[in-house]
This record gives C-alpha cells, structure tokens and sequence, in this order.
C-alpha cells in the first residue's frame, strides 16, 4: 500500500512564467493594449511588493491501486466516495497519489486599495495553478521510476470535481499531514490559507482516456451523474 508523506519545496521564481500566463489568462490582458499595458504594470506592482508572501510547498503520498474498491477509495478506516470511479476501467489503474499544496499568499497594503487586493488574491491564484501543474509533473516522473515508462498522471480530482462531495476534503485530511506544510481545514472543508489545494491523481496506463474532460468542470453534483445526457449519450 506505501503511504508515506513527503515534502516538495518549490521555487516560486520557477514558477514566475507559468504563474505570469495564469495571470494574464485570468485577466484577459492583451499585449497590444495600451490600457492593459498600464494595467499590467501597475499589477507587476502588486506582484513584486506582495511576492515575500509566496512560499509554495506540497505534501504527497503514493498508494498502490489496492486502494480502489469499486466506487470508494480505502485506506484503513478512511473511506473517501467517488462515484465516478464506477465508470473507470480498473486495468487501467496503477496507483493513486495524494496532494496538497499552499503558497501562502501575495502580500497586499490595504483591503481599502481595492485593484490592488484585486491583483493579490489574482497572482495567488495563478501560483496555485502553476504549483498543481509543477507537482503533477514531478509526480508524473516518480510514477515512471515506480511503475515503468507507459504510466501518466491523471488531471488534479478531488473535492468538488467530477461530483465528489466538497465533505470528502475531511476525509483527505487525514490522509495527509496538513500541519506539515502549515494546511488547516475548517469545517466547511475550506483549507487555510486560502491559496492552498488539496486532491489526487489516478496513475494511469499511458493511452488510456478514462475521464472525460467533460466531466472535469462539472456544476452538478454525483447524484445527477446518471441523468447526465453526456455521460448517458456518449461515455457509457
């Protein structure tokens, strides 16, 4: 089963040129604009007085794909549901790694300088992003040297995601040890700091599309999974 926690510690400066496009991307800012010219330096800014406030660190964990039964994830007394699971070819499963991730947060002066906070909370998110996307591809590279060259990584799933239940966050917390990378979780299943993430991926056979990406931004909830006319139509 494995299900050791270890530490990854990420340079934020490596992860300026993701974060940057995430930014823009968020923003919609355009490079022939002279409007979002200013917009964009003004929010550099921002960027630069507020980048001590960026620490990025990730905890994970591999577990074999014993772990998988039917549509609940087990591990001891921890069952996390995902009803999702029911529709993935098992064989194609090769192990699961958990995650969570902060990067504290861009500094601001005031909540009173409302672009600014604006800018803030914005680069955080899009150091979030570039963080998954940055532990996915380390993650990605362990699964090789543990289980051969024709695995890959899974998109981030979890809480939220594919009709997962946001309660099932408490679940992963105990999978987890928060406090390690200085993660708490409140009841509603929010993590603090606010720029953090939690979640896991699903090692899988290289070729094999098993989620529909679909599926992956879904406002529904897992109990309207089978009234779904993608699902219903196309991927059953």
């Amino acid at each position: 089963m494995v299900g050791e926690n270890n530490i990854i510690s990420i340079n934020k400066d490596k992860l300026f040129t993701s974060a940057n496009d995430s930014f823009l991307k968020i923003c919609r800012l355009e490079e022939n604009s002279k409007k979002h010219a200013k917009m964009y330096q003004k929010a550099m800014e921002v960027h630069d007085n507020g980048i001590d406030g960026i620490n990025i660190n990730a905890i994970v964990s591999f577990y074999d794909k014993s772990i998988i039964k039917n549509k609940t994830i087990v591990i001891g007394d921890i069952e996390i549901d995902f009803e999702f699971l029911q529709k993935v070819d098992k064989d194609s499963v090769n192990g699961v790694y958990f995650y969570a991730l902060t990067v504290g947060e861009c500094n601001f002066e005031s909540e009173e300088k409302i672009m600014d906070f604006l800018y803030a909370d914005i680069w955080g998110t899009s150091y979030v992003d570039a963080a998954e996307e940055e532990v996915r591809h380390i993650l990605s590279d362990d699964a090789k040297e543990r289980l051969g060259s024709n695995v890959d990584i899974s998109k981030s799933m979890g809480p939220g995601y594919f009709g997962m239940s946001v309660g099932e966050a408490h679940k992963i917390a105990k999978v987890l040890d928060y406090d390690k990378i200085g993660i708490r979780i409140k009841e509603s299943g929010m993590l603090i700091p606010q720029k953090s993430c939690s979640g896991f991926y699903l090692v899988l056979t290289e070729g094999k599309n098993v989620f529909p990406n679909e599926c992956m931004y879904c406002s529904g909830n897992s109990l309207g999974c089978e009234f779904c006319r993608i699902r219903g139509g196309r991927f059953q």
